[in-house]
């Protein structure tokens, strides 16, 4: 119970950050220090975001024109681009800004799990001092601060880490199974939604470890 409470205050902190550090990167950072290197709504040129916010952009002009009908979740196979088109719709919107808060909790969801690793492992001092580098660490804007895929499938590599971690690290006891199987099930589906292909992959190394674990 101590460690939920925990765990909740650190992924409210982190929530914070990540929306205020994100919102000043494409509203402040980018367009008025770094305009050289601002390729129009917040986002920085020369990476793969621009690319989904022009895959999103036409994705919506078909939706404002026929409803949901059109939207799909990988247009061009890029599931970053479909979110944000959805958000979009949503919103009425076109911006990833209004993309920040999901990115933010994601980014925050992970930092919760990484914390719950570290403290099955070190004491809580040094669990918080491991986390300080994932959030305070300037590429870590590009993770939430920007279009892109990683913020989900980092949060989901996080989640099924800990799930491990829950077998190895503690007494896999019938209580424990609930925790480790949504977990399992929640990154599954986050590293699903941006990248399949590597599902097969995440789900043979979840297997051999739980298979370590009993031989």
């Amino acid at each position: 119970k101590v460690t939920d409470g925990v765990a909740h205050r650190i992924w409210i902190l982190v929530f914070a950050w990540a929306l205020a550090a994100g919102a000043s990167f494409q509203l402040l950072i980018l367009p008025v220090l770094l305009p050289d290197l601002h390729a129009g709504h917040g986002l920085m040129k020369g990476g793969d975001c621009v690319g989904f916010q022009q895959i999103a952009a036409a994705l919506l002009e078909k939706m404002n024109e026929s409803g949901w009908g059109p939207w799909e979740l990988r247009p061009n196979g890029q599931a970053t681009a479909g979110i944000a088109a959805a958000v979009y719709k949503l919103t009425g919107v076109t911006n990833p800004l209004v993309v920040l808060p999901l990115n933010a909790g994601l980014f925050a969801l992970a930092a919760v799990e990484l914390y719950l690793i570290f403290v099955r492992i070190v004491s809580r001092q040094w669990a918080w001092m491991g986390i300080l580098p994932f959030v305070f660490f300037p590429s870590s804007l590009q993770v939430y601060g920007q279009l892109y895929k990683d913020v989900f499938s980092i949060a989901g590599i996080l989640l099924i880490l800990n799930a491990l971690a829950c077998l190895f690290l503690i007494d896999a006891s019938r209580k424990r199974l609930p925790q480790i199987l949504w977990r399992t099930v929640v990154g599954l589906a986050l590293i699903w939604i941006v990248r399949p292909y590597m599902v097969e992959i995440t789900l043979v190394a979840w297997w051999s470890g739980a298979l370590l674990m009993f031989c």
